[in-house]
């Protein structure tokens, strides 16, 4: 058992040696490699461009558009729980479109390619601005 101990231990630390020293001669020789291949074989990164092309490239576009469709939808939620207020139903019934000027709360395009945080401000200003609307008026309770 005391010959096996002093053995195991010794084994042991001249593998881990031996493997350190292989990673180490397997890098130096991969960097002289990469260094000394004539600049015809190194292949240059993709381009903006080229990394659009293809079924990657394809894939995004069509991600994007069922993000853009989903962001829609949601966008329309919130619209629809806007219009849903009781502010909003006295101001469409109290002011006709064509006596709405700019100064009026019109309502966000759910359909615009801003941010998420681009539309809640305007969504929110819209909100904001018929709540004063009928404050001013004095419509509301």
């Amino acid at each position: 058992p005391h010959r096996l101990a002093q053995i195991v231990p010794f084994f042991c630390c001249q593998k881990a040696a031996k493997s350190k020293e292989g990673k180490m001669q397997s890098r130096s020789l991969q960097a002289s490699r990469t260094a000394a291949a004539p600049a015809a074989q190194r292949v240059p990164p993709p381009a903006a461009d080229e990394a659009e092309v293809g079924m990657g490239g394809e894939e995004e576009i069509e991600d994007s558009e069922a993000t853009w469709t989903r962001r829609e939808a949601a966008r329309m939620r919130q619209i629809m729980i806007g219009k849903a207020r009781p502010e909003y139903r006295r101001y469409v019934s109290e002011v006709p479109l064509d006596q709405r000027d700019p100064s009026h709360p019109s309502t966000p395009n759910p359909k615009d390619r801003v941010s998420k945080r681009q539309f809640d401000r305007a969504l929110g200003d819209w909100r904001r601005r018929l709540h004063e609307f009928d404050a001013e008026m004095g419509w509301g309770p």
